[in-house]
């Protein structure tokens, strides 16, 4: 799965672009069977699907986007919904993905806070992970921010397998800390930075392609996404 992001937020027209990856078909494998969920139950969003969506994907141009506005797909503002894809595979019928969530929210909602995250998309390995997030009040009042879980992100390096469950590899979740609440004055931002140095830690990373997970932790705010990276 690649987009849209764990915890991403949309407005009622804007666009969902769905995007996943497939498990590469054997040589002289016929057409195989895609399906992409979207329910209400976050841990089997097939059982209460909202949305059902199929197709028939070719050997050599294979189907793993899908593209649609919220309010097109009958979703509701204020509703978390959440997603899978499902790809038939012979010998095992369909083959789910993991589950992620999106939350359905009025755009006023979406002007308030906004919480960017920047981090290198190609590193080296054994090179320190350096990410930043930038947390903008967009608003016209002053925003209070607390961290009930000592945290203000938890971050999560996962080695990505395509359509199958990815494995995790580095995870800051462990060392919770003592927290003061954020004030951030209206039109203002916030930079909060995280360093991962690999080589201390013992857990080199391989070259491939991995996926770092963001929750920013705010107690009336809180957010998760997805976001790619290579290791060179």
């Amino acid at each position: 799965m690649i987009a849209p992001p764990d915890g991403a937020l949309f407005a009622l027209r804007e666009m969902a672009r769905f995007r996943w990856s497939l498990v590469a078909p054997e040589a002289g494998a016929a057409a195989t069977k895609i399906a992409l969920y979207i329910g209400s139950d976050q841990t089997r969003p097939y059982a209460s699907s909202h949305v059902v969506k199929t197709w028939i994907s070719l050997p050599g141009d294979p189907w793993e986007r899908f593209n649609e506005t919220i309010e097109a797909l009958g979703l509701q503002a204020g509703e978390t919904y959440y997603w899978q894809v499902a790809q038939q595979l012979p010998g095992q019928g369909m083959v789910p993905s993991s589950v992620r969530r999106f939350h359905v929210v009025s755009r006023e909602a979406l002007r308030k806070l906004r919480v960017s995250v920047y981090f290198p998309r190609r590193l080296r390995p054994g090179r320190p992970f350096r990410v930043r997030l930038h947390i903008d009040n967009r608003s016209d009042e002053a925003v209070r921010l607390t961290f009930p879980g000592g945290r203000v992100v938890d971050l999560t390096v996962f080695q990505t397998r395509g359509i199958l469950k990815d494995v995790r590899v580095w995870t800051n979740s462990e060392t919770p800390e003592e927290l003061q609440p954020m004030e951030i004055p209206p039109g203002s931002g916030r930079d909060h930075v995280e360093i991962w140095e690999p080589r201390r830690s013992g857990k080199t990373l391989s070259p491939g392609r991995y996926r770092l997970h963001v929750r920013f932790l705010a107690e009336q705010y809180a957010t998760e996404a997805d976001y790619g990276f290579t290791i060179v």
